[in-house]
């Protein structure tokens, strides 16, 4: 749009290191790190509207030498997977679609010193996201501790029921450029998702989910309901078949947003205090219960 302010990303190295020598700290799970969290944060803030990433046209897919953001090294005449490269990879299957920042209780601190100056900040970085299908919720967890592995509990919201659990951990140390990188899967029901982030590790997680959210809890209810315009604006318009008792709104943490008490068939709800994103509206009714998405632009 002419005018119309933006941040464009033409060229950025974390390390320029032709030259290091071999093993080097750097050339391990530290870039790794960096990496996932710098590119998580970018597309955090642009999505929550405090940075407006208009462009980026320039990234190193493919490159010789050992610069530590390409992706993928066709040194000795074969590919590798750097360690950026898979940090990368891990990120953009988490947040790709349907980002969003999940709600975690207690999240542990670590206190970080330089030049004589302490901080306490918190241990690690989650960010999260819904796939396409509705059918996977996806994790991304950065320990940027190196000592001391930490737990995390995740609430997961009432109205979604998991079968199986993925984990998939990318770790390594300080000392030298050796990593680890581990999946497996699991069953998984339970109603909080508590796991131990390894020390300076990534971690992704992916809930399979019984059903996609957004599924219909009641057949007939969601048949005779209609929710417009989806996206919505500041207003959304609720039109049903059978009398409404109420309407709640949750982000895909779970945190419940708004409650409103309904009486009768059609219903106005304000969104204008709401950011912009993907929610899950809950109505309830005479029929029953249904659960739909909706999407505030």
């Amino acid at each position: 749009m002419p005018g119309h302010p933006g941040l464009g990303i033409t060229e950025w190295n974390i390390g320029l290191c032709d030259d290091c020598p071999e093993n080097h700290p750097f050339d391990g799970i530290a870039s790794a790190l960096y990496v996932a969290d710098y590119w998580a944060r970018v597309i955090e803030n642009a999505f929550q509207d405090s940075l407006d990433l208009t462009v980026i046209n320039h990234f190193g897919l493919v490159a010789t030498g050992n610069n530590f953001i390409h992706l993928l090294h066709p040194n000795s005449k074969r590919f590798s997977v750097s360690p950026e490269g898979r940090a990368v990879q891990m990120l953009m299957q988490v947040i790709a679609e349907g980002y969003f920042k999940p709600r975690i209780l207690q999240m542990p601190a670590i206190t970080i010193g330089y030049g004589g100056i302490s901080q306490t900040i918190d241990a690690l970085s989650v960010y999260a996201g819904l796939s396409a299908d509705k059918q996977r919720v996806r994790l991304l967890i950065v320990n940027r501790d190196d000592e001391n592995a930490h737990p995390l509990e995740w609430p997961i919201p009432g109205s979604w029921v998991s079968d199986s659990l993925l984990i998939e951990s990318f770790t390594g140390t300080m000392t030298d450029s050796h990593t680890n990188h581990q999946i497996q899967r699991q069953a998984f029901n339970d109603s909080v998702l508590s796991v131990s982030v390894p020390a300076y590790s990534l971690l992704r997680l992916e809930l399979k989910l019984a059903f996609p959210v957004g599924i219909k809890s009641n057949e007939a209810t969601g048949q005779a309901l209609r929710l417009y315009p989806n996206p919505a604006g500041d207003v959304l318009f609720l039109v049903s078949k059978q009398d409404l008792q109420q309407v709640e709104l949750y982000d895909l943490s779970g945190r419940l947003l708004l409650r409103r008490d309904v009486g009768g068939r059609r219903f106005e709800m304000a969104l204008d205090d709401i950011p912009r994103g993907m929610y899950l509206l809950r109505i309830s009714g005479s029929a029953g219960r249904v659960t739909r998405r909706l999407i505030r632009q």
